[in-house]
Order: structure tokens, then C-alpha cells, then sequence
């Protein structure tokens, strides 16, 4: 066997025993070096990419929560000084309707608006407090929620009446302040008493695999009893009330128009006590 025969074989053997030809081995290792940064690249972007992402959200949703508390805390003070301060007003029915509901609203505002800031901060809707924060703080924020809609119902209901019916509304009984303390009264109990499961039910769960704490109810997706306390619940505070307040100021806005359209007063001057008498 000569020198280039000798050599000849050696080729053939090697290029046996590799897995790719000789020739196009270096540029198949290029490519798949090249594929393997470039998709480490493109991994590494897209993952800044959802990250810079949430923390645009996060920073809207803080300002958005920031901006809508200052507002609704100012209001609600500036409503419960004004009417407080003044006799007049807090003889009238209406504006001690409307007091209720600026408590409600700010005390509900005070309630929820730490952990909707906390979930902007962190990004991650677990929980950040204390354990026992847990369900008095689903409690109590449930509490101010149903207490706002259902006086907001009431206010429906006494202009309703007002707008619609005004000679029952000023020769009857039905509207007087103390029956609308005994309403007002009436709603805070309902309420308290009726979302008292969501302080009993609610606890801290701790999550491992992600290293987070969530405050969740345990019988969401397994207790029938539950979920028919939920619908209830939808239905009773929620579905009715705007139910009934789209169908009287669906009547309100009848009533109004034929007045304007016929040319007569609809009583849009102030009555003794102050605000409103009709709008």
C-alpha cells in the first residue's frame, strides 16, 4: 500500500466515524451556535419585554387608583362636612341619604384602596399583609360596597316618588327623616349580616411553587352551599337594585321630558333644608 493509498483510507475511515462530512461539520456547529444565542437573545427579550410590560401596568394602575382615592376622599369629606355643619341640611331626608352615602363610599375607599396599591406595587395579586387582614378586610370592604348600592337604591326610590308622585310625596308620611334614619339603620345591619360568611371563610393560603401568599376562600369552587350564597347575594345586591334604578329613572326621565315638553316648572329650585328639591 503506497503513501496515497494509505491516505485515502484514513479519510474513508474518519469520515465514517463522523456524524457529519468534514467539509460541512464547522458550518453546521456556526449555524447551531448561532441558532442557540439568537434564541437565547430573542428568550431574553421577550422575557424585559412582559416585564417592562407589567410595570407600565402597574405604574397606570397606581396612578389610576392614586387619583381616583385622593378624588373620591375629597368629595365624600367635603359632602359629610357640608351637610354635618349644617342644620338645615341634615333636617332634610334626602341629604341624610346622601350623607350615608359619602360614609359608605369613603369608608370603602379607606378599606380597599391599600391592597389595590399593594397589586400595583408587587404585580403579582398575592398577599401582603397581615393574616388577620385577610377576611376583615373582605368583610368590611363588602360591607361599604352593599351599603353604597343600596342607598344609592334608595335615593332611586325617594326620587321616584318625588318626581313622579309629588303630592303623595308631600302630603304623606313617607319620606319623613326619622323613617329614613330607620332605612339607613336598616341597610348597615343587612349588610353586616348578611356578607358575615366572607369573615369567617376567607384565609391566607400559602402558594410554594411561586413563592407568594393569597388571601382566597377555600369553598369557591367546592361548596354548593357557596355558590347559591353568591348567586344570592348577586341577585340582592346587585341584579335587583339596577334592575329597579333603570326602570324608575326610566320613568323619571318620561316624566321630566313631558313636563319640559308642556311647559310646566319642574322644580328645580332649592327647598328650605338645602339642595335639591326634585334634580
Amino acid at each position: 500500500m503506497n503513501i496515497t493509498e494509505a491516505t485515502t483510507t484514513t479519510s474513508l475511515i474518519i469520515n465514517s466515524i463522523s456524524p457529519f462530512p468534514p467539509t460541512f461539520s464547522p458550518s453546521i456547529s456556526t449555524q447551531q451556535n448561532n441558532f442557540t444565542t439568537s434564541s437565547l437573545t430573542k428568550t431574553t427579550f421577550n422575557f424585559q419585554q412582559k416585564r417592562d410590560v407589567s410595570f407600565h401596568f402597574s405604574l397606570i394602575f397606581g396612578s389610576l387608583i392614586g387619583g381616583v382615592t385622593i378624588v373620591g376622599l375629597t368629595a365624600n369629606i367635603l359632602v359629610v362636612i357640608a351637610i354635618l355643619s349644617d342644620r338645615k341640611m341634615r333636617k332634610s331626608p334626602m341629604n341624610l341619604l346622601l350623607l350615608n352615602l359619602a360614609i359608605a363610599d369613603l369608608l370603602y375607599l379607606l378599606a380597599f384602596t391599600p391592597f389595590w396599591l399593594s397589586m400595583s406595587v408587587y404585580g403579582d395579586g398575592g398577599w401582603h399583609f397581615s393574616d388577620m387582614f385577610c377576611p376583615i378586610a373582605r368583610f368590611f370592604g363588602n360591607i361599604f360596597l352593599v351599603i353604597s348600592i343600596l342607598t344609592y337604591l334608595a335615593i332611586c326610590i325617594e326620587r321616584y316618588v318625588a318626581i313622579v308622585h309629588p303630592i303623595a310625596m308631600h302630603t304623606s308620611v313617607w319620606c319623613t327623616r326619622s323613617r329614613v334614619l330607620v332605612i339607613a339603620f336598616g341597610i348597615w345591619v343587612f349588610a353586616m349580616t348578611y356578607q358575615f360568611p366572607y369573615l369567617v371563610v376567607f384565609q391566607v393560603f400559602d402558594i410554594p411553587e411561586k413563592n407568594l401568599r393569597v388571601c382566597r376562600n377555600p369553598l369557591a369552587s367546592k361548596s354548593k352551599i357557596w355558590k347559591i350564597y353568591k348567586w344570592s347575594e348577586f341577585l340582592l345586591t346587585y341584579a335587583l337594585p339596577i334592575i329597579i334604578s333603570v326602570l324608575l329613572y326610566s320613568r323619571i326621565c318620561r316624566v321630566l321630558w313631558f313636563k319640559n315638553k308642556n311647559g310646566e316648572n319642574c322644580g328645580k329650585g332649592q327647598n328650605e333644608n338645602g339642595f335639591y328639591e326634585y334634580l
